[in-house]
């Protein structure tokens, strides 16, 4: 078989910068031996492959075990500490799909030896709405004047 060799437009994203990005939905990801594992699909906001045209994936992975000390634990704390469940209660990961986070990733290698990027911090986007989509509407309060103190030089001494 012939393969053609195309560039790609792909790079890795810069360590410890945080990057906007869109949750597209969650699903159960592969057992690596460790226990289950969700995989969350996101969009990385202008990731576009050149050559299709198509949103490019991201993938986060996790384990699915939802202790104070797991990952997927400190992701929705990060993004909406409300959507904790309290001790005992269930998580629905439907409620993540749709959510616009900020993601950061680190660098590493895969078991090839290739270079790779995995997601280590998520949290709920501090990007700015696009124009138009909100109406803010800010006033100003005239602040209240103090009086000035009468004081005579006198009083000092």
């Amino acid at each position: 078989m012939d393969l053609t060799y195309t560039e790609s437009d792909w790079q890795l994203p810069e360590p410890d910068e945080w990057l906007p990005a869109k949750i597209d939905r969650v699903e159960e990801g592969q057992d690596y031996g460790f226990g289950p594992t969700l995989k969350i699909v996101l969009h990385l906001d202008g990731d576009i492959d050149q050559i299709s045209g198509e949103q490019r994936e991201t993938w986060a992975m996790c384990s699915t075990l939802l202790t104070p000390r797991s990952k997927l634990y400190g992701w929705i704390k990060s993004i909406d500490p409300a959507m904790l469940p309290s001790k005992g209660g269930s998580f629905n990961t439907d409620t993540l799909a749709g959510l616009a986070v900020d993601v950061m990733f680190e660098h590493g290698e895969n078991s090839e030896g290739m270079p790779r990027a995995k997601v280590v911090k998520m949290r709920s986007s501090k990007k700015p709405p696009a124009a138009g989509k909100i109406k803010a509407e800010v006033t100003r309060k005239d602040r209240p004047k103090l009086a000035e103190p009468d004081i005579d030089d006198n009083d000092l001494f």
